[in-house]
């Protein structure tokens, strides 16, 4: 398994330009994908109000945020990595919503996938720390995903799949209600 700062670099290197990830049929160019990350220094504010995991905590301050694997042809291919603040303002939004949310007071949503209304979730309970989950939108709770026991662990997986949904083959959902 690769250190979360190598992957970054990985990434850098060899996806900031769009490459071809599938040719489609037809007179449709080809799909491609890329990798952006920005160039400011990361960081995480003092007094943050949520206990995050180290290795989420040292992705924010390798880079505060990232486009992993999107397509800007389409913009219906990738993740957004979303940095802390961004992360705190959504969760809390989200949350908030007394009709439609599945989300409990331990998940911080921490990323968008691009085209569609999942949304990357790391469980923040005690019982649970670390676990990165896929949140299906509107769906409950119980059809969710446990994708990984960590960031670093998802992360690799993710970069291993150039940006393919990994769990959708193997993993039946069920994060269960709590």
């Amino acid at each position: 398994m690769n250190d979360i700062r190598e992957l970054i670099e990985l990434l850098k290197r060899d996806w900031e330009k769009p490459r071809i990830t599938f040719e489609m049929t037809g007179d449709h160019p080809p799909f491609t994908s890329e990798c952006y990350f920005p160039e400011e220094i990361a960081w995480v504010p003092d007094g943050y109000p949520v206990v995050v995991p180290p290795d989420l905590h040292y992705f924010w301050r390798s880079t505060s945020t990232a486009k992993l694997f999107f397509c800007r042809n389409y913009g219906q291919w990738g993740l957004e990595i979303l940095d802390p603040v961004a992360a705190l303002n959504v969760t809390r939004k989200e949350q908030a919503d007394l009709v439609y949310t599945r989300y409990v007071s331990t998940d911080l949503i921490i990323g968008n996938f691009l085209g569609d209304s999942d949304r990357l979730v790391v469980d923040c309970s005690p019982e649970n720390f670390g676990k990165i989950i896929v949140s299906t939108g509107i769906g409950k709770r119980k059809d969710w995903f446990r994708v990984a026991d960590s960031f670093k662990d998802f992360f690799n997986r993710y970069v291993a799949a150039e940006g393919s949904k990994y769990w959708e083959d193997e993993l039946i959902p069920g994060v269960g209600e709590r």
